[in-house]
């Protein structure tokens, strides 16, 4: 075998040796059933959140990928940390399933114009508000 084809079958081996980068799929399953400050609980999140754990992996979403919090850890805070957990982990082509089980609400906002945002409702009683959600997810 001359050294040109020599390199080119190196080179073909080599190549298939090297896993390639592929997207993958993420999810973030956000629940709160039990919420402060006199918020009625919510007693049917317990199966939305098993019905969005199902739906992920038929997503082909892994375990491992999967950001899975609830009540007490979805203040507004949490909130932010769980999208910011999010982005450091989704590469570009990856895919998110983003499910959130839990109050939603209206606010009148100044963002920069008066107008009425629709909220996910944190476990503090705050609203996640459609504009920041919106840029987050950007």
């Amino acid at each position: 075998m001359n050294l040109s084809k020599l390199c080119c079958v190196l080179g073909v081996a080599l190549l298939l040796n090297v896993a390639p980068a592929f997207a993958r799929t993420h999810a973030l399953i956000m629940s709160i059933s039990e919420y402060g400050d006199g918020i009625p609980p919510l007693t049917g999140v317990k199966y939305d959140v098993e019905s969005a754990r199902e739906i992920a992996h038929k997503m082909g979403v892994k375990d491992k990928d999967i950001i899975q919090l609830q009540d007490k850890q979805l203040t507004l805070e949490g909130m932010r940390h769980a999208f910011d957990e999010l982005a450091r982990q989704v590469q570009p082509d990856d895919d998110v399933f983003i499910y959130y089980s839990g109050h939603g609400g209206r606010q009148y906002v100044h963002d920069p114009e008066d107008r009425c945002a629709e909220s996910l409702i944190s476990e503090d009683g705050y609203g996640f508000i459609d504009s920041e959600l919106s840029a987050r997810l950007k």
